[in-house]
């Protein structure tokens, strides 16, 4: 079969090795030069016809760019998932934050519904029934009972109860708050400026109680005691309790004490006044001494002060419900250093205890309750 010159095209012998034209070098005859040759029908020389030697070459670059797009498109698409992924996950964690919050807020005020007075903590009121309790705060997670008295478990709360009505409510940690907002941790700033100045103090193991006498919501008396961590002024607990029944506790104070209750003081001239009770009931005939601890130092003149305010320096209502008579030994200004209160009728006593002239800022207040 002819053969052609690669450089001029000058048609060749088949067992030339040199073209005769121009003397290029002829490369042995392939088979492929063969194909390529027959598929030039227009009798287009080797040069112009193949120069790649494969006669689909002039189709590559089409194929090629098929590909291409064909894979470029595919990257969309796998872009576009990806970004639908991430987006979904992201918009989820997005919409779950508020329902997580939403979730807590609602947990938060089942675990302490709203308070009636300031006798009450973590929800409950103390003078409710046991059925009100559950139905604020749910089963208790264990109970025990102790004489006469059954207590209750919550998470950070522990509830006591008496005769099926809340007499005594303790916290336990932090989450458990008073009516106006005060918790383990409040520091005793914040108690004072919710409270204002206690209705007494009292130390008791390593602690210094501030306490805050109200009336539950059925009228009786109570007590609001923050405990005081002297080291960091931090409040390290609060209870909320009913003194114990009056008849059974006056009856028990009569047998004991030949029917006088001894409520002591400590402190006297050298620091604040503190009561062993700051509140006290009597029967009508009952009295209640008031005389120096064995640890109050230099007891001094002991004076009961009142003005006419119960939220002043105190009240007696009405004025002859009780007697005050001073006994011990006489103080420097003459007066006693110990008091001796008779209960005449029931009603109301409320005095400013004073440890010495001119220490108003050492005194303590005593609340006296006289029944029949």
């Amino acid at each position: 079969m002819a053969r052609y010159c690669p450089n001029c095209g000058a048609k060749q012998d088949e067992t030339s090795k040199f073209c005769m034209n121009c003397g290029t070098p002829l490369a042995p005859e392939k088979k492929d030069d063969v194909a390529t040759i027959q598929q030039n029908t227009d009798g287009m020389p080797l040069k112009m016809a193949a120069s790649g030697r494969d006669a689909g070459q002039p189709h590559g670059p089409k194929h090629s760019k098929k590909r291409y797009i064909a894979l470029g498109i595919a990257a969309l698409v796998l872009i576009g998932a990806v970004g639908f992924f991430v987006g979904k996950q992201f918009t989820t964690k997005e919409d779950a934050a508020p329902a997580a919050e939403q979730s807590a807020d609602v947990a938060a005020e089942k675990k302490q519904p709203e308070m009636s007075s300031d006798l009450s903590l973590g929800g409950l009121d103390l003078g409710i029934t046991l059925d009100e309790m559950h139905n604020r705060l749910g089963q208790e997670s264990s109970s025990k009972q102790d004489g006469n008295h059954m207590y209750y478990f919550y998470e950070g709360l522990k509830v006591g109860s008496v005769d099926n009505k809340l007499t005594s409510l303790v916290s336990e940690n932090d989450e458990v708050k008073t009516k106006r907002g005060i918790h383990q941790g409040s520091t005793l700033d914040e108690v004072v400026s919710a409270y204002g100045n206690p209705t007494s103090t009292l130390a008791y193991d390593g602690k210094t109680l501030y306490e805050y006498t109200f009336s539950t919501i059925n009228g009786k008396t109570g007590i609001l005691r923050f405990a005081i961590n002297p080291d960091t002024n931090l409040v390290a607990y609060i209870s909320v309790r009913i003194p114990d029944s009056p008849a059974k506790t006056a009856q028990s104070d009569k047998t004991a004490n030949n029917n006088t209750i001894q409520v002591l003081y400590t402190g006297g001239k050298t620091s604040v006044l503190q009561l062993s009770k700051s509140n006290v009931q009597l029967h009508v005939g009952q009295q209640l001494h008031l005389m120096a601890g064995d640890d109050s130092g230099d007891a001094g003149d002991l004076r009961l002060m009142t003005n006419g305010k119960r939220d002043g320096m105190g009240i007696v209502s009405p004025t002859n419900c009780v007697s005050v008579k001073g006994v011990g030994k006489k103080g420097f200004k003459g007066s006693n250093t110990e008091m001796l209160i008779t209960a005449n009728a029931p009603g109301e006593a409320v005095f400013t205890v004073v440890p010495n002239y001119g220490s108003w800022e050492k005194a303590t207040k005593i609340y006296i309750t006289i029944v029949e």
